[in-house]
């Protein structure tokens, strides 16, 4: 482990994102976290010519570098960053999946280097665990509830906090987030009428709902006015409304936002700038959405669905939002809705409530259920998911309590968390075979110092325990088929086989030995969790298991 010695020279950290909007604006939120913790850092920003403009108004950020496309050969992009060859930065991170990104990894000099790099053979391979995690997202498979903005920030000042040393906190103003800006005023929005709470729409694609949700807002509350941003929106004339649909630039974006209490948008990336602004959200999302795509910060509201909804639905979520200053979050959003009269509505939608955890609850943003509708199976998979990838990047999970609150236990939970773990007998047998294969192996290297002394025989043992280890990974994907459940676990084992460090036949089985107990410590949160709810869940352990077509590897 190499420390980095910034005692005479400054933190430099160069964050290359060369992704779509969304993907820039996540990583503006960790490199903020990261300034936060790390005052003395000082930020390069690499991105794309199309972004740039959100990073060079980031207050935090000190250097912005853009290039102009997506070039994949070395010389071609090193001709537009030929600057930043000749810098030598102390970490460097590659937040993106793209070659040109990849390239200037490994091109650019850094002591310590996380995210997605070119390997050897020319392909994709990652640096750290984190990326491994985040680079499987996109893949599908892995469905868990720690936001991408927490995983790009716990991924840097891990490796800060391990090579530099712990933090050193700072404030961070609320509303300047931004460089001062001097962008051409809109008459009509200079204009506007003061002492208003205005609330910004987005009505693109639910332009006739939006408008009946604006008109709702206005009429009910005499001190909320509503302005219209995105490409397109109605064309109606009414007192506290100003339409600026298709006028606005990122500048004038921002300057509008600012002024903004609340915003109402199905669009992610809308939804991620006013959080960077720390205007409140109410994002509307399709029901299976990637939290990823969330708004960031507290007290945002969240309504997943894939039903229609009613313009009284959306003002009894802004209402409830609105008048949060009173209530604090402590009102029962289901007995405000009674109050609306609304409750029929609720049918079929979900609406989820932001808050930041403290570090002893596992920090980072998570989304409340409102309506305490009964957890599904899949949202506890989320949350015992996230328990695996904490205890495995992060060396620790938070106190079981704060997840057990997150799950409202109800029958269906029951019996579909006892069908899942009929199956986790075969899956802890598989996975015992496994490590007792690994330790065979080490067994093998420890006898034999080199594989040239070996002879026929052992090299035979060797290519046999090899096989029988990938036998018994295909036995965990089939049944992983079966009981989704183990699909995460599957998937991170497979990914961290893929990259398994080490260059002799004693270093590899360690390591696959190393992989396989981390499925195995998998298994144990999951029961852990199982078992720390409710009596009607505790049962698990004395159900017979379930009868399975996989056939185990029989040992010799």
């Amino acid at each position: 482990m190499q420390a980095i010695s910034v005692q005479d020279s400054p933190l430099r950290i160069l964050l290359i994102q060369t992704g779509p909007a969304m993907d820039v604006l996540s990583s503006l939120l960790a490199s903020r976290a990261i300034a936060h913790h790390y005052p003395q850092a000082q930020l390069t920003f690499l991105t794309r010519e199309s972004t740039a403009s959100f990073a060079e108004r980031s207050e935090w950020i000190d250097t912005v570098i853009s290039i102009p496309r997506e070039s994949k050969s070395i010389s071609d992009i090193s001709k537009f960053v030929s600057n930043v060859l000749e810098s030598r930065f102390e970490v460097s991170v590659n937040w993106s999946s793209t070659r040109s990104s990849a390239i200037l990894l490994d091109l650019i000099p850094a002591v310590v280097r996380l995210g997605r790099r070119i390997g050897l053979n020319g392909e994709f391979e990652d640096c750290d665990a984190w990326s491994m995690v985040m680079h499987s997202l996109e893949w599908g498979g892995i469905h868990q509830d720690i936001h991408i903005a927490d995983m790009q920030t716990t991924q840097v000042l891990t490796a800060l906090q391990i090579h530099v040393g712990e933090s050193q906190e700072k404030s961070v103003v609320s509303r300047q987030l931004f460089r001062a800006l001097t962008p051409a005023l809109i008459p009509v929005w200079a204009q506007r009428p003061h002492g208003i709470r205005w609330v910004a729409i987005d009505g693109d694609d639910w332009e006739r709902l939006a408008l009946e949700s604006a008109q709702q807002i206005v009429r009910r509350h005499g001190d909320a006015g509503v302005v219209w941003v995105g490409k397109k929106g109605p064309s109606v004339a009414m007192d506290r409304m100003i339409s600026l649909t298709g006028k606005l630039e990122l500048d004038q974006y921002i300057q509008v936002l600012s002024h903004c209490q609340w915003l109402i948008t199905k669009d992610p990336v809308l939804a991620s700038l006013a959080s960077l602004l720390q205007v409140k959200v109410i994002m509307i999302a399709d029901t299976g959405a990637a939290l990823s795509a969330a708004p960031y910060g507290n007290g945002h509201l969240r309504i997943v669905t894939s039903h229609n909804l009613s313009p009284d639905f959306i003002h009894a979520v802004y209402s409830y939002g609105a008048t949060e200053w009173m209530h604090n979050g402590k009102k029962d959003f289901l007995k405000h809705l009674e109050q609306l009269s609304v409750v029929a509505d609720a049918k079929g939608v979900e609406v989820q409530r932001s808050r930041i955890r403290q570090p002893d609850e596992g920090g980072g943003v998570a989304y409340v259920d409102l309506l305490k509708h009964g957890t599904k199976k899949s949202e506890w998979d989320r949350i015992a998911t996230a328990r695996v990838l904490r205890s495995w990047l992060c060396g620790w999970v938070p106190e079981i309590d704060f997840d057990l609150a997150q799950i409202q236990v109800d029958s269906d939970l029951t019996v579909a968390i006892q069908k899942s773990f009929e199956s986790w007998p075969v899956a802890r047998r598989i996975t015992l075979e496994a490590i007792q294969s690994a330790i065979a192996l080490q067994g093998i290297a420890v006898e034999r110092r080199s594989l040239r002394m070996m002879g026929i025989e052992e090299d035979q043992k060797i290519r046999d325990i090899g096989a029988k280890i990938a036998e018994l990974e295909v036995l965990l994907t089939r049944l992983a088929q079966v009981e989704t459940s183990l699909g995460p676990i599957v998937q991170m084992q497979r990914l961290l086989m893929h990259n398994l460090p080490g260059s002799g036949l004693s270093e590899l089985a360690i390591s696959t030995q190393q992989v396989w107990e981390m499925v195995g410590q998998a298994l144990d949160l999951h029961e852990e969790l199982a078992h720390k709810m409710p009596t009607q869940v505790r049962t698990l352990k004395s159900r017979e298991p379930r009868k399975t077509h996989l056939r185990l590897v029989e040992r010799d």
